[in-house]
């Protein structure tokens, strides 16, 4: 039984990436927010205001208070050279092993005043919702006047650094395992630079009394695996200049560490995730749970296909984002090789790809059926505006994308057989899984394909081989199987409701510190 929360408890959601990032998060905020556990509850959520129109077309919860950040989601810091500068303190540079293409990158002048616009509307959000100001030298929850709770994805950790200035709990929540573990040299060069901190650090996770709701210190497992970022010298500039707090984490006696909560079903999770010692799974946080204001009539209707057979969805997300122009129109042209070389019809997502930019005209096909009526409409029907996976997904013979958590998820739940493409980041992971788990095949990266297809004339060549690809996952009765039965556990998991269990305890845990 937990403790009854307080009246006006402040609960604050941030998150910042793609939509595939903040979408989780946004479900777990209107959750909390139409659920009666936290009708006391003030519920706020933090975003880019790029995201204002996809949020727009959601039926949410009119007592959710939205704070918009002026970001662009679709960036990544500056390259130095051939690596990503993505961590440095002084005496310490760490690099990222990914290859960022470079149209994406911004410059660390235009990067510092993104992440000046995006604190700065945290901290103001934290000041409106909680009705303080960060106060100096905060120990945890020891001198906390008011419950109140932060839960922050891994592309928001303004939200660590903000509960501990305020005083509140704060939980990490991602529906996939983090990016990558520390990089190689982190370790050495932090304990050149602070060797004390690290010498203090235990190497396993010990329990103690329980303060915050964790019963965990704060050790080399916990920073190791996902909280290194934390120390970036960026942020130790903000912790000292506006929060009035020490510029490196974790200095305080007996840090509590914060809880990570991955939105991951055991069922369909990555070995990524699996190898983590310091996170907590509760199932998928899905869009499922959220009804979408529908758009206009039609907008479900398909590109004509063979008798009998269901068309094939393609959709990229937000990754078409990760790709120049020139590979944006190289994969238009593959889609209509691949319309060609197909007796199906494609549904193809294109609301991330700059489409004024790219000439659509390679996907014009004259449709394979025999009713000479339908010869008007295209075998290939591009959708501009957002697609729903739960309304197409049942509709299609498979999905080709690119191996994103909410995708993979999506596609699961609709018992979709997919194919995986991977492009970057953890989507090799998922790419793996699916393969592993038998409903659906990881193919050759996207780029490669693309690449392959076009810079050595091969684009005929590489749709035929991707047709046949395709037509041997959708005629596989032991793939069809597998996707059924992984349908019908996923659908009796209840992520969402396992995780609004987790922070109502964590808020009223709050609650009894505060009241002494």
């Amino acid at each position: 039984m937990t403790a009854a929360l307080q009246p006006q408890s402040g609960i604050l959601f941030i998150a910042f990436g793609s939509r595939g990032d903040t979408q989780p998060l946004l479900v777990l905020a209107h959750s909390v927010s139409t659920d009666p556990t936290f009708t006391s509850c003030r519920v706020s959520f933090i975003t880019h205001a790029a995201h204002m129109d996809w949020i727009g077309n959601l039926d949410l919860s009119p007592d959710l208070q939205y704070f918009w950040a002026n970001s662009d989601p679709f960036v990544l810091p500056h390259k130095v050279g051939s690596k990503q500068w993505i961590y440095r303190k002084p005496c310490l540079r760490v690099y990222s092993r990914l290859a960022i293409p470079s149209h994406s990158c911004i410059s660390p002048t235009q990067r510092a005043e993104q992440d000046a616009s995006q604190r700065q509307c945290c901290l103001s959000a934290c000041q409106t919702l909680f009705a303080k100001v960060p106060a100096a030298a905060r120990i945890g929850l020891r001198v906390c006047k008011q419950p109140g709770l932060i839960v922050y994805n891994l592309f928001s950790l303004e939200g660590f650094h903000l509960a501990e200035a305020f005083g509140l709990i704060s939980v990490a929540a991602s529906p996939c395992a983090p990016p990558s573990s520390a990089p190689p040299g982190f370790w050495d060069a932090m304990a050149a630079e602070d060797p004390e901190f690290v010498s203090s650090l235990q190497a396993s996770r010990l329990p103690f009394m329980r303060r915050g709701g964790c019963g965990d210190l704060v050790s080399r497992a916990h920073i190791h695996e996902w909280m290194w970022p934390l120390f970036a010298d960026h942020w130790g500039v903000w912790r000292t200049a506006a929060l009035n707090l020490p510029a490196s984490p974790c200095q305080f006696d007996r840090t509590a560490a914060p809880m990570l909560l991955l939105g991951i079903s055991s069922l369909l999770c990555p070995e990524s995730s699996r190898s983590l010692t310091t996170a907590t799974m509760c199932g998928p946080w899905d869009i499922h749970s959220i009804q979408l204001h529908r758009g206009p009539e039609g907008w479900l209707h398909g590109p004509p296909s063979s008798p009998g057979s269901k068309p094939l969805l393609v959709d990229l997300g937000c990754s078409s984002r990760m790709l120049d122009l020139d590979q944006q129109q190289a994969f238009l042209e593959l889609v209509g090789a691949l319309a060609r070389k197909s007796t199906i019809g494609i549904h193809l997502s294109g609301s991330q790809l700059r489409l004024p930019e790219l000439d659509t005209r390679v996907l014009e096909v004259g449709s394979l059926t025999q009713d000479r009526r339908k010869c008007s409409h295209q075998k290939v029907h591009l959708h501009r505006d957002p697609v729903s996976h739960s309304h197409l997904l049942p509709s299609c013979c498979a999905i080709l994308h690119v191996g994103g958590a909410g995708t993979t998820l999506a596609a699961a739940k609709a018992g979709t057989p997919q194919l995986v493409a991977p492009l970057h980041f953890d989507q090799e992971d998922w790419a793996c899984c699916v393969a592993r788990t038998g409903i659906g095949i990881r193919i050759a990266s996207l780029l490669d394909m693309v690449h392959r297809g076009t810079d050595q004339g091969r684009l005929d060549d590489e749709a035929e081989s991707l047709a046949h690809a395709i037509q041997r996952l959708v005629r596989d009765p032991g793939v069809a199987q597998r996707c059924r039965e992984m349908e019908q556990t996923l659908r009796g998991e209840d992520g969402v409701r396992a995780a609004l269990r987790v922070i109502e305890r964590l808020l009223a845990e709050g609650s009894r510190v505060a009241d002494g």
